[in-house]
């Protein structure tokens, strides 16, 4: 069941992402401020960790940045223990939540899409 509400939370980041668009107001709308779009966003993305995280009312946040169709960012919270682990750094991208598991292929990935 958590599985199945973390998927669905990535395929509303993902839709969220998608409808921002490239920033290029084709129709006669009004246009959406960017920086309610940006706090709207960041609020699911916190949302969809949170969801992952075995104590998610403990989640603290630090930065959050948006770069290369990927979103970045590090979180601490609680462990089994009660206490913090120390920060720990997120990607999400259109189809995935990762957390830095300490293996090669998220340093890869975090240094190509994120470090900067």
């Amino acid at each position: 069941m958590k599985t199945l509400l973390i998927i669905f939370m990535i395929l509303f980041v993902v839709v969220s992402i998608a409808s921002m668009g490239d920033g290029k107001n084709k129709s006669k709308t009004p246009v959406k401020d960017p920086y309610v779009e940006r706090v709207i966003l960041e609020d699911k993305v916190k949302d969809l960790v949170r969801s992952a995280l075995k104590d998610p009312d403990s989640a603290k946040f630090g930065n959050i940045t948006y770069t290369k169709g990927v979103i970045c960012g590090n979180v601490n919270s609680k462990n089994s223990f009660g206490g913090y682990g120390g920060m720990r750094e997120f990607m999400v991208t259109k189809d995935r939540l990762t957390f830095n598991d300490g293996g090669a292929e998220f340093r890869k990935a975090w240094n190509a899409k994120c470090a900067g």
